[in-house]
């Protein structure tokens, strides 16, 4: 069970992150990934984060993403903030540029309204 003041700590580290990165004007193209598109019959690496900025890497590292949720009702495909993959390519999040996986989960997790 996390702490009050724990919560309250990441809580503020997350909203200080959200609002830098809405200052900066990156805001607008959250969640594209610019992973390139496999060649024929080949997956999409969706790990690879080679094309991810620093910075980007570390509004993913500040909203706790896992490439694996260990609650399984918290899955990225199952969150509000999830956007499907588009035909060869990766999923992504609302939240952070950069390829995610249906599988992984973050702190900011949110159930997709019934």
């Amino acid at each position: 069970m996390m702490h009050r003041r724990v919560w309250i700590g990441k809580l503020m580290s997350v909203t200080g992150l959200l609002a830098a990165i809405a200052a900066t004007g990156c805001a607008g193209n959250a969640g594209s990934s610019k992973v390139d598109k496999p060649k024929s019959g080949q997956s999409p690496d969706c790990s690879d984060l080679r094309s991810v900025s620093d910075t980007d890497r570390k509004a993913r590292e500040a909203l706790g993403y896992e490439t694996s949720a260990t609650d399984p009702e918290r899955r990225c495909s199952g969150c509000a903030l999830y956007v499907p993959p588009k035909e060869g390519g990766c999923a992504g999040c609302m939240l952070f540029k950069g390829p995610i996986l249906p599988e992984g989960s973050c702190i900011q997790f949110q159930p997709r309204p019934s």
